[in-house]
C-alpha cells in the first residue's frame, strides 16, 4: 500500500507549505481591515440582543434600517458635533500658541524651556551644548 515513504512526506510537506503560503496571503489582504472588523464584531455582539427585540416585531430589513440609524444617531452626530467644535475654537487656540511664542522668543525658546525642565527632573540627560 505504501508506495514510497519518502515521496509521502514530500507531498505533505508540499501541502502545508502551499496551505501555510495562501494562509499568509489571505493574512496580507485582510490586514488593512482588521481594525475595522473588529469595530463590526464588537458591534454585531453587542446589538444582537436588541435585533433579536426587535426583528419579530419588525422583520429582519427594517430591523436592520432601525440599527443603523440608531447608530447613526449614537455615533456620527456626536462626532460631526465635536469636529465642528474643534474647527470653531482651533483657530483661537492656534493664535493663542503663536502669540506666546512670540512672546517668548519663537518655538526655539520653548524647547530650550521644556529641556530645563526636563534635565531638572532627570539630571543624567546631557546639556544643551553637549
Amino acid at each position: 500500500m505504501n508506495e514510497n515513504p519518502e515521496s509521502e512526506r514530500l507531498a505533505r510537506a508540499a501541502f502545508y507549505g502551499t496551505l501555510a503560503l495562501i494562509a499568509w496571503m489571505m493574512w496580507r489582504i485582510v490586514e488593512p481591515f482588521v481594525l475595522e472588523i473588529g469595530w463590526a464584531v464588537v458591534l454585531a455582539v453587542s446589538l444582537n440582543p436588541i435585533r433579536l427585540r426587535i426583528e419579530p416585531r419588525m422583520g429582519r430589513t427594517k430591523a436592520a434600517l432601525v440599527l443603523i440609524l440608531g447608530l447613526l444617531v449614537l455615533v456620527v452626530v456626536p462626532l460631526v458635533f465635536v469636529g465642528y467644535t474643534l474647527y470653531n475654537e482651533g483657530g483661537s487656540g492656534v493664535g493663542y500658541v503663536q502669540q506666546k511664542l512670540a512672546e517668548e522668543g519663537g518655538p526655539m525658546s520653548l524647547f530650550h524651556k521644556a529641556w530645563e525642565w526636563i534635565r531638572a527632573r532627570a539630571p543624567f540627560l546631557p546639556d544643551e551644548q553637549a
